[in-house]
């Protein structure tokens, strides 16, 4: 590993055992932050050995709801909904949603209001439906929660970071929430997304840029199977954008990268599969 590399290791080292505001303000309570535990959830690959199936994306009215890309090969699904249904007064987002998908990058489309921040949040187990099964490698969310959260990774539209954290201290504290070593797979997308020069500057002075940028390096420097974002491209510079999306390209071989988007240029250039809301 390059000199880069090593100190990116040791502020993220020095990052886990520093989780206290410079005001006195306790620090501790980050597991009790819904989405944080979200996109700090522990990472156990499933080991299941049964024959390979083939599973389709499918759209809520129960057809291929992709235009390419949209059939992965799997021996379990790395992530199965059945039956959800969700509403908010009268409005009913969804309501008997079927879907299975393996490895692969998938690109949630749809007007606005139609649901799709709301399913993330669902499928991340910050937010509990109304009815419906969803299933994150095999493990039922609502029954084997911890079983479940260990194989994904949640990367929310805005910031969950405290203002008073580094970049290097969030990363750690992500880490450590984690309970895994992770920071080596740190560097090069703190590289990549053009994070290097922004490592060691607090929350409050960041660009909202690259605020989204840390969430990103937080939420796909794990190896979690199963990797939820939520508008992935907003906010982030052109550069970041072709890299994330060759990110994309490369690792949809052997994770499932669900996200939520409006830009046609990073559906594109990643390659994904559509899954279509309203």
């Amino acid at each position: 590993m390059d000199r880069h590399g090593i100190a990116v290791r040791r502020r993220l080292g020095r990052a886990r055992r520093r989780m206290r505001p410079s005001d006195g303000t306790a620090g501790h309570d980050v597991a009790h932050r819904p989405v944080l535990a979200g996109l700090a959830a522990a990472v156990r690959p499933s080991h299941h050995r049964a024959a390979p199936r083939w599973h389709p994306v499918q759209d809520r009215a129960g057809r291929a709801g992709a235009d390419r890309g949209t059939l992965f090969m799997t021996a379990i699904p790395l992530l199965a909904v059945d039956g959800l249904a969700m509403r908010f007064g009268a409005q009913q987002l969804f309501n008997g949603l079927d879907f299975t998908a393996g490895p692969g990058a998938v690109a949630l489309v749809g007007p606005n209001g139609t649901g799709k921040s709301t399913l993330l949040t669902l499928l991340a187990g910050i937010a509990t439906p109304q009815a419906g099964t969803i299933r994150i490698a095999g493990h039922v969310l609502a029954q084997a929660p911890h079983q479940a959260k260990r194989n994904l990774a949640y990367v929310p539209d805005e910031s969950v970071a405290y203002d008073f954290m580094t970049g290097a201290q969030f990363l750690g504290m992500v880490d450590a929430l984690r309970g895994t070593r992770d920071a080596p797979q740190a560097a090069p997308l703190i590289a990549g997304l053009g994070l290097t020069a922004h490592v060691d500057k607090r929350f409050a002075a960041m660009s909202l840029g690259t605020r989204k940028k840390f969430m990103l390096a937080a939420g796909l420097m794990g190896g979690a199977p199963v990797v939820l974002m939520d508008e992935p491209s907003n906010g982030i510079d052109a550069d970041a954008k072709a890299w994330l999306a060759r990110l994309i390209r490369q690792q949809a071989a052997t994770r499932l990268l669900l996200f939520s988007t409006h830009d046609s240029e990073l559906i594109e250039a990643t390659g994904a599969g559509l899954l279509r809301l309203g």
